[in-house]
């Protein structure tokens, strides 16, 4: 495991229920924030943005932490330990927020798509 990755697990791990936003006091974080926590700056490049949603994809892969998707308002993906992840997405069910009320998004293989469709 990384250094990135190590560095944004502590991050995703420091939870505070001090904090007054919801979602951060829940231990859920955006990649923005995490990417401040992990390079200890209240502003990130672009190059250490990517850096660190890199490593938080190689990291839900693993099964270290929870990919909650992007949030409508500034379209930054949320991320979150196993636990945390699970309550919050309980807690949305319990809101009426299902995830089958989420639209379904139509994935593309390498040899399938629009040009290589059935004709009619």
């Amino acid at each position: 495991m990384g250094r990135i990755q190590k560095k944004c697990l502590e991050a995703l791990a420091h939870r505070n229920p001090a904090v007054t936003d919801r979602l951060l006091s829940q231990g859920i974080c955006d990649t923005i924030s995490i990417a401040g926590m992990v390079f200890e700056q209240q502003e990130v490049s672009a190059a250490q943005h990517a850096s660190v949603r890199r490593a938080l994809g190689q990291l839900a892969r693993k099964g270290l932490v929870c990919n909650l998707g992007r949030h409508w308002h500034d379209n930054c993906g949320r991320w979150a330990l196993p636990e945390a992840g699970k309550a919050f997405l309980e807690q949305q069910i319990k809101e009426g927020w299902a995830p089958s009320q989420r639209p379904k998004i139509k994935v593309y293989g390498p040899n399938s798509g629009p040009k290589n469709a059935p004709k009619k």
